[in-house]
C-alpha cells in the first residue's frame, strides 16, 4: 500500500514511493507555523489550505469514498479535551495501545485561543481495510480507548494533516511508539460488545434531504406566521443548526430549510443563511431533528398490507412490516447478550445489530433486486400492497430504521450496500401483454386480470381499477365514446387513434416508440382529453415536461417510475436546439439520469410521450430519425359557444364510471403500431416542409422543374437565391451536395456526366428559374444532379 500527500484540501494527491505510510509518518519532521494568540477559525483557514495531508491506501484518480479501494492507517481526532485531561488522555492512549505502533501529534489548532488541546492519533494496521469495515474498525477503536472523538475523522476517504506545530506546541508533545500492526480482524467483531460511550449521532434514525424538508415543510404549515416573530424563529433555527452541528443533516438541506422558514421571502432566507454561515458557537442541549420537526409529519407506509409469496414466504408492509421487524430486533439482540455472556460480558451488552446482519435479516421480509447491471444502478425494493417496485432510497432507508433505529447515515448506506450486493438481477417486464392497473395486472393474452406479484417487475402502474364488461355511461345524452368520435371531426382513423394512444399511455412499462403531438388552437377538446388521461393514470404517475426541457439538467429525474410524460402548451414554433434526450425517451434508449446530490445512473424509460401544441415546434436535428419519431394528431373541430359544455371536463370525465368504461376498452386494444391517419401524415409532411428550407426548396423549387438531369451549381446556385428570399442561412457547397442528394432518395445520383444539345435546350427552356447562370456546354462533363430510375433520351 501507499501513501499520498497534498497541499490543502486538493483531491488530487500525490503518491510518495519507497516508504510504508506508517514510517513515513514517523520519519517526517513537522512544519512549524506562527498563529498568533488571538487566532480565530478565519485567520487559520488560509494557513491550513496550505499545509500538508496525507491518505494511506490504494486510490485510483481523485480522492473519493469510491476511488479509495483500501485504506490503511486509522487516523483518529480528539478536538474536546482539557488541560486536566491531557495526562490522562495520553495514558489512556497508552494502556489501549499497548504494544501497537501508533504516532500521536497536536493539531494545527492545538491550545490556540479558545480551541483548547487537539491532538491527532494515527494507528498503524496489519492489513488495509475496505470501505465496509471502515466504520466498524474506527468506532471499536473509539470505544477501546473510551474518549469521544470527532466524528469527521471517520470518514473513509478523509484526509489528515500531517504533523504541524504552532508556536504553542513543542516537538516533545509529539509521541513515536513503534511495536507491532494493529491486527484489524480483531476490531470488526466486537463493534457491539465494547461500546463504552454512546455515540450520540447513532442512536437517531436515518434522515434523508427529502425527509427532513418534508419535516420542515410540514412544521412550518402547522405554525405559519409566528415564524415571524424572531423570538420563535430562533427556536427551530438553532435545532436545525444543533442537526447541522451533530452530522444529522447537511449544509445544502440547511440552506433549504432556512429558506422554508423564511416563508418565501427571498430576502429573509438569503440573510437566515448568512447568519447560520457566520454563527460559531456552538449549539448546547439542542433537540434531534427528528424529535423537534418530526410531529409535524406523517407516515407515508402505515396502510401498506402483506401479500404471501409462493407457499412459505410472507412479503408484509406498512405498520405490520414495521412491527415484525421490531419483534426480530428483539430477537437478534438477545441472542447477541446470550453470546456476549457466555464470551464473559466484557464490556457493555451489544445494543444494536451489525449492518450486514440488518441486510441480511431484511432480505427475509422484503423482496429486494436490481434491474440491471448498468453503472451505479440502484437497488429496488418491492411494495406488496402497490405491487410494483420503487428505487425511492427515502423509502428503503425509513424500512431499515424500524429494524435497526441506531444506525445513523452511513450504517444505513452500508446496510444498502450488502443487499445490493446480494440482490437478484431481474430485469423490468417490458411486454405490451401485460398492464400493471390499480387493482392488478391485465393480461391481454387471456383477457384476465391477475395478482401482482414481485415475479413481475412493474415499477409504476396506473390509478383507475379495472371492471369486467362495464356498460357505456351516459350523462344528459354525453358518452364518451360520441364525444372522442366528435372531437375527430367524424374521421374513423382519428377516433382509431385517439383510442390507441389511450391503450398505449396506460401501460408505463412499455412504449410504440412514437411521440403524440395533440396539434390545434383553443376549444377543440384537446385539454379536456389531456384532462381524461391525468384522471384515468393519476396524476401522481404522470411527468409534466416539455420537449425544450428534456435537455434540461435533472429533468430526466422526473420521469422516474411514471407512467407518461405530457408537455402542454409547447411554445408555438419554438426552437429546439437539442432533441437527442427526447428521442432517447421515445425510442426507449438508455439514459442518464441525474439527480441532485446523488450518483448519476442509466436506464431506460417507457413512458409515452405527449406533447401538446398549437403550432410544431422548430427542431434542429432533421434527420428521419426525428421525423419518424413524431406523430401528429389534429384536433380541429370547435366548441365554442353553445357546444362548450363545461360538465365534460369538470364532472362526466371524472366519473368512476367513465373512467372504469375507458380503461375497459382501452386495454383490450391489441395493436403492434399505432395507426396514422391519412391527415396525420400530410400533417407530418407538411411539418417537414416548415421544418426544414432544405425540403421547402425540394418542394416549392426543385420538383416543379419536372427535370431529370442538371448540373449541380446551377441546383446550387438556385438554392442560394431561394434561402436569400427567405431569409435562412444557406449551407455550404458540400454539405448541400451532401444533404440534399439525401434528400432526394435512391431515384436521384449525384455524378459527373455531359450533356447532349436536346438536354442544353431543355435547360434553357427554364430560363425564368437560371437566367442568372450560365448553361452547360456541350460535350463538356459537370457534376450533375440525375435521376436514376428513368431511362434518360438524349
Amino acid at each position: 500500500m501507499s501513501i499520498y500527500v497534498s497541499k490543502g484540501f486538493s483531491k488530487k494527491m500525490k503518491i510518495v514511493e519507497g516508504v510504508s505510510p506508517f514510517q513515513y509518518l514517523v520519519e517526517y519532521l513537522p512544519e512549524k507555523v506562527t498563529l498568533g494568540e488571538h487566532a480565530t477559525k478565519e485567520s487559520i483557514e488560509p494557513i491550513k489550505r496550505k499545509a500538508s495531508y496525507f491518505l494511506a491506501g490504494e486510490l485510483i484518480g481523485k480522492r473519493s469514498n469510491d476511488n479509495l479501494l483500501r485504506k490503511e492507517l486509522i487516523a483518529i481526532d480528539y478536538d474536546e479535551l482539557e488541560d486536566r485531561d491531557l495526562k490522562n488522555f495520553i495514558k489512556k492512549i497508552a494502556e489501549s495501545l499497548k504494544g501497537i505502533s501508533y504516532i500521536l501529534y497536536p493539531t494545527i489548532k492545538n491550545n490556540v485561543s479558545d480551541f483548547g488541546l487537539r491532538y491527532r492519533l494515527v494507528i498503524d494496521t496489519d492489513r488495509s481495510y475496505t470501505k465496509e469495515e471502515n466504520d466498524c474498525l474506527w468506532q471499536n477503536i473509539v470505544n477501546k480507548i473510551g474518549m469521544k472523538a470527532d466524528l469527521a475523522s471517520k470518514t473513509y476517504s478523509q484526509i489528515a494533516g500531517l504533523p504541524i506545530l504552532n508556536e504553542f506546541s513543542s516537538e516533545t508533545l509529539i509521541v513515536r511508539q513503534q511495536a507491532n500492526p494493529l491486527k484489524v480482524d480483531e476490531y470488526l467483531d466486537v463493534s457491539e460488545e465494547q461500546q463504552t460511550y454512546k455515540e450520540e449521532k447513532a442512536v437517531r434514525k436515518e434522515l434523508t434531504k427529502e425527509v427532513a424538508i418534508k419535516m420542515v415543510e410540514a412544521y412550518v404549515e402547522n405554525v405559519g406566521e409566528k415564524l415571524l416573530d424572531r423570538a420563535y424563529y430562533l427556536n427551530p433555527y438553532m435545532n436545525i443548526k444543533y442537526a447541522f452541528e451533530t452530522g444529522e443533516i447537511d449544509f445544502d438541506t440547511v440552506q433549504d430549510c432556512l429558506t422554508l422558514l423564511a416563508l418565501g421571502n427571498s430576502d429573509w432566507a438569503t440573510h437566515n443563511i448568512e447568519h447560520f454561515k457566520h454563527d460559531t458557537s456552538p449549539v448546547k442541549n439542542g433537540t434531534p431533528f427528528l424529535d423537534f420537526f418530526g410531529w409535524a409529519y406523517s407516515d407515508p407506509y402505515e396502510e401498506f398490507e402483506g401479500i404471501e409469496l409462493g407457499e412459505t414466504q410472507v412479503l408484509y408492509s406498512g405498520k405490520e412490516l414495521k412491527f415484525a421487524l421490531a419483534e426480530r430486533r428483539k430477537k437478534e439482540l438477545k441472542k447477541l447478550k446470550k453470546s456476549w455472556e457466555k464470551s464473559g460480558g466484557r464490556g457493555k451488552p451489544p445494543t444494536s445489530l451489525s449492518t450486514l446482519r440488518c441486510g441480511r435479516i431484511l432480505q427475509e421480509y422484503i423482496e429486494f433486486c436490481l434491474f440491471d447491471m448498468e453503472e451505479n444502478t440502484r437497488l429496488a425494493m418491492y411494495q406488496p400492497k402497490e405491487g410494483i417496485y420503487t428505487q425511492n432510497e427515502t423509502q428503503i432507508k425509513r424500512v431499515i430504521g424500524w429494524l435497526e433505529p441506531k444506525h445513523n447515515a452511513r450504517a444505513v448506506n452500508d446496510v444498502i450496500f450488502h443487499i445490493w450486493k446480494e440482490a437478484k438481477i431481474k430485469p423490468k417486464t417490458v411486454s405490451r401483454y401485460l398492464i400493471p392497473v390499480k387493482n392488478g395486472v391485465f393480461n391481454l393474452k387471456t383477457k384476465q386480470l391477475e395478482p401482482f406479484t414481485p415475479n413481475y417487475v412493474f415499477t409504476s402502474k396506473i390509478a383507475t381499477a379495472y371492471v369486467e364488461n362495464p356498460s357505456l355511461p351516459k350523462f344528459n345524452d354525453w358518452d364518451v365514446e360520441s364525444w372522442l368520435n366528435e372531437i375527430a371531426c367524424g374521421d374513423a382513423q382519428i377516433t382509431t387513434l385517439l383510442w390507441q394512444v389511450i391503450s398505449d399511455a396506460i401501460n408505463g412499462n412499455y412504449s410504440r416508440k412514437k411521440s403524440i403531438w395533440l396539434m390545434g388552437d383553443g376549444s377543440n377538446g384537446k385539454g379536456t382529453y389531456q384532462q381524461l388521461l391525468y384522471n384515468l393514470i393519476g396524476p401522481q404517475n404522470i411527468a409534466t415536461l416539455k420537449i425544450n426541457q428534456f435537455s434540461e439538467r435533472f429533468k430526466l429525474a422526473l420521469l422516474v417510475e411514471k407512467v407518461a410524460v405530457i408537455g402542454d402548451d409547447v411554445g408555438a414554433g419554438i426552437y429546439i436546439d437539442d432533441s437527442s434526450e427526447f428521442n432517447s425517451v421515445v425510442t426507449n434508449e438508455t439514459i442518464l439520469i441525474e439527480v441532485k446530490n446523488r450518483m448519476p445512473y442509466s436506464a431506460r424509460m417507457y413512458v409515452t410521450v405527449i406533447q401538446s401544441t398549437n403550432e410544431m415546434p422548430k427542431i434542429r436535428n432533421k434527420s428521419n430519425g426525428t421525423y419518424r419519431r413524431l406523430l401528429i394528431v389534429p384536433f380541429n373541430a370547435s366548441f365554442e359557444g353553445a357546444k362548450d359544455d363545461w360538465r365534460i371536463k369538470e364532472e362526466y370525465i371524472n366519473r368512476k364510471e367513465v373512467l372504469e368504461y375507458v380503461l375497459h376498452k382501452a386495454v383490450n386494444m391489441d395493436f403492434e403500431r399505432f395507426i396514422v391517419p391519412d391527415v396525420s401524415k400530410k400533417l407530418l409532411e407538411e411539418y417537414k416542409q416548415e421544418n426544414d428550407p432544405l425540403v421547402d426548396f425540394r418542394e416549392t423549387v426543385f420538383k416543379p422543374l419536372g427535370i431529370n438531369k442538371i448540373p449541380f451549381y446551377m441546383v446550387y446556385s438556385q438554392y442560394k437565391e431561394f434561402c436569400k428570399e427567405n431569409n435562412f442561412k444557406p449551407l455550404s457547397k458540400i454539405k448541400f451536395s451532401k444533404q440534399f442528394t439525401y434528400l432526394l432518395g435512391d431515384s436521384w445520383i449525384n455524378k459527373k456526366i455531359k450533356y447532349s444539345v436536346n438536354e442544353i435546350e431543355k435547360i434553357k427552356a427554364l430560363g425564368d428559374f437560371f437566367s442568372y447562370e450560365e448553361p452547360p456546354e456541350n460535350g463538356m462533363p459537370y457534376q450533375s444532379l440525375v435521376r436514376n430510375d428513368l431511362k434518360l433520351i438524349s
